[in-house]
């Protein structure tokens, strides 16, 4: 069976969910801070990280890192993107608040991220050469007051343009698009006083926005290119948003309500929202971030319950948004006040959830498909699999799986279904697998697992 990963980016501590999970640093070297805001995206077998590193433990941060790894996280080669030096000051506040990560057609890495000097805000556009060098390019600078440039989050459309959300904190929000003249820029305007913004664009290329302010969480779309826009105010929360987009390009937002619960909304048409709580949470949330697997309906949030937590949390659904279960990555997140804010990548059978860890470092933690298979003879009689060979739907349960979710793995490790159990039982609609034998696997610290035979 080759290697499946499930990578979770949370740096190097001992996981509390599995004695399979294992750890590896990424960027460990010096006194500086690093992770305080992350950005993860991935093309097996190469993993790509980026995020704030300052010199000192505490704002103001000073470089934009970047770190590769070719070999699904064995080694990692840790670059400086940017710096506060190249804005005429050894500090300045640096950051792309929302992700800001992206891949191109070739696999090259680009980044967006904002920054505040005392000469002006800027919003900036950097890419990695296929030399291994790094190029930036200034979208836009503004020199008048205020100079707080606070979000910018960047997508990169099917022509390979890179596409970038930004904001004035109090001000306005923008999106760019690089053109072959020069960075086409638009307003978009009633979308209120805006404090964060993520971009995911649909398969035409559409913008589709999510906008935080300080009272309203909006909804943003543009079929013109950014001409014109539809904006609808969907709930009342913090700033702290983050969008994906479904099948059928369906807008989904997780954010962080005034009363500090993690919520999701999914649009099920013009004006129609329908929510959800992930998490109560407690006093200041931490900015969630959301993900979908391609070509399924499973969506993936990673989010801090507050600032001040050291749970970092993932929570689940299999179908859309309807239903979710939590649970606890790790439990020695060590977030301190106003500090790390997760992003999070889901492929096949890969999970990325970049931010800081205790200590001021990042890591990486990963999960071996490998270490799991060897040990399913020893303990096959943990999950019930029933029918067994089965056509339609198997049910699956286990004394000790009470919460949490069932996946259920082909010979390539590749996930292929999955349903969350409730009381103990799992069911899974398997009328779309092809024929043959499959892995079945709770998650949890006391993790089952069976093989199950789909017979057509």
């Amino acid at each position: 069976m080759k290697k499946l990963y499930a990578i979770i980016m949370f740096g190097l501590f001992a996981s509390s969910v599995s004695a399979l999970w294992q750890t590896a640093p990424v960027d460990t070297a010096g006194a500086g801070d690093r992770g305080w805001w992350t950005a993860v995206a991935a093309r097996p077998p190469v993993l790509h990280v980026g995020y704030i590193f300052s010199m000192s433990q505490t704002p103001p941060r000073t470089a934009i890192r970047y770190a590769r790894s070719t070999d699904m996280g064995g080694t990692w080669t840790v670059m400086t993107v940017d710096s506060a030096p190249n804005y005429g000051s050894d500090y300045a506040t640096l950051g792309w608040f929302r992700g800001g990560l992206a891949l191109d057609s070739s696999g090259q890495p680009h980044v967006a991220y904002t920054i505040e000097a005392s000469v002006g805000s800027f919003c900036i556009h950097a890419w990695r050469t296929p030399g291994g060098t790094w190029q930036r390019e200034m979208v836009e600078m503004r020199t008048s007051q205020p100079l707080v440039c606070h979000d910018a989050d960047l997508a990169i459309d099917s022509h390979d343009r890179p596409c970038i959300v930004y904001t004035y904190y109090g001000v306005q929000t923008r999106y760019a698009v690089k053109t072959d003249s020069g960075w086409e820029i638009h307003d978009i305007a009633g979308a209120g006083a805006p404090y964060g913004a993520a971009l995911a664009l649909d398969s035409a290329d559409n913008p589709h926005i999510a906008v935080g302010t300080l009272s309203n969480t909006n909804y943003c779309y543009s079929s013109d290119g950014g001409a014109t826009w539809l904006v609808e105010n969907v709930a009342s929360s913090w700033w702290q948003v983050d969008l994906c987009l479904g099948l059928n390009d369906q807008p989904l937002i997780v954010y962080n309500e005034t009363n500090s619960s993690i919520k999701f909304a999914r649009r099920d048409g013009p004006g129609n929202w329908v929510f959800r709580t992930i998490d109560p949470g407690g006093a200041s949330s931490c900015r969630p971030a959301i993900c979908r697997e391609p070509g399924t309906d499973s969506l993936h949030i990673a989010f801090y319950p507050t600032m001040t937590s050291p749970e970092l949390k993932h929570a689940l659904s299999t179908n859309n948004g309807t239903d979710w279960t939590v649970e606890n990555v790790t439990t020695t997140g060590g977030v301190s006040s106003s500090s790390s804010c997760p992003d999070i990548f889901a492929a096949d059978g890969l999970w990325l959830i970049g931010t800081q860890i205790p200590g001021y470092k990042l890591g990486i933690a990963m999960q071996n498909m490998n270490a799991v298979t060897e040990q399913v003879a020893l303990e096959l009689s943990r999950i019930t699999a029933s029918p067994n060979p089965c056509r339609d739907f198997v049910r699956l349960s286990a004394p000790g799986m009470r919460s949490g979710f069932v996946s259920l793995y082909d010979r390539t490790g590749r996930i292929v279904a999955r349903s969350a159990a409730d009381g103990g039982t799992a069911v899974i609609d398997v009328r779309n697998l092809p024929a043959g034998v499959y892995l079945a696997r709770s998650g949890g610290e006391e993790a089952a697992r069976a093989r199950v035979v789909v017979a057509k």
